[in-house]
Order: C-alpha cells, then sequence, then structure tokens
C-alpha cells in the first residue's frame, strides 16, 4: 500500500497517552509505521497540539523527547501560505482542521486517519478512524 496517509492529532494521542479503547487500534497502526510498512503524514499544527497536551500532562522534557521519536516515523507535511489562505474560505466549520485538510490536498493525501470523521465530512479526502484503516486495509 503506498496511500499517503495523514494522522490527526487525537489518533497520535490515543497511542501515545493509552486512552482506552481506542490506542488498541492506534498501537496497530504505530506498529506498522515503525515497521515501515505504511507511511504517516502530519503537520507541525498537529505536532504543535500534541506538544501542548503531553506538556500539561508531563514535564517539556518528556514531551520534547517523545515528539522527537515520533518525528522519526512520522514526516512533516508543509502549510503552505496558499493552504492558509483556502483555510479561511474552507467548506469545514473547525479552522484547525481547516488547515490540515487544505494541507492534506496540497500535498496529494490519500486518507486522513481521525477520531472525529464528522469534522472533514465536507471534504473529498477519504476519511477514516483507526479501526475502519485497520478493517479495510490491514
Amino acid at each position: 500500500m503506498n496511500n499517503k496517509i495523514f494522522i490527526d492529532s487525537d489518533i497520535i494521542l490515543d497511542f501515545l497517552l493509552d486512552r482506552k479503547p481506542f490506542s488498541d487500534d492506534a498501537e496497530v497502526l504505530f506498529n506498522h509505521f515503525e515497521k515501515n510498512k505504511l507511511t504517516a503524514y502530519s503537520t507541525s499544527v498537529v505536532f504543535s497540539n500534541v506538544f501542548y497536551i503531553l506538556n500539561d500532562i508531563n514535564k517539556k522534557k518528556d514531551a520534547v523527547k517523545t515528539l522527537n521519536s515520533l518525528n522519526r516515523i512520522i514526516k512533516i507535511l508543509p502549510t503552505t501560505n496558499n493552504a492558509m489562505i483556502k483555510a479561511f474560505t474552507c467548506k469545514l466549520r473547525d479552522f484547525e482542521d481547516s488547515i490540515q485538510y487544505e494541507t492534506c490536498k496540497e500535498n496529494n493525501v490519500d486518507i486522513i486517519l481521525t477520531r472525529n470523521s464528522r469534522d472533514f465530512k465536507r471534504g473529498d479526502i477519504k476519511v477514516l478512524t483507526a479501526s475502519e484503516f485497520i478493517l479495510i486495509n490491514l
């Protein structure tokens, strides 16, 4: 499978914080990412959000160390000025999701993995939960 797969912050946090029952599926995904069977993509916005939550729970040093490790298996997509401009008029309700979506479109992402599929329902990129992705693809 050569799909470009975007990972939203909720999937990453499910994995890192062992948020049951979602962490089991997130772990399956991350095992595939670590073994280079799948390539994951995300954005600096997602990493910033994850840092904020991890830092709130743990010490800053631990959050930085965790994100540094994640950065080895998740490729960061660039968010361009053009993607930001499009996000301002995007059909999605949430601005942050609009940034993610427009960045994904600009970088030819095939699938967005999120726990909140309805947040992206007005877009034209395939959106799946981790469990849906696993059932269909793994």
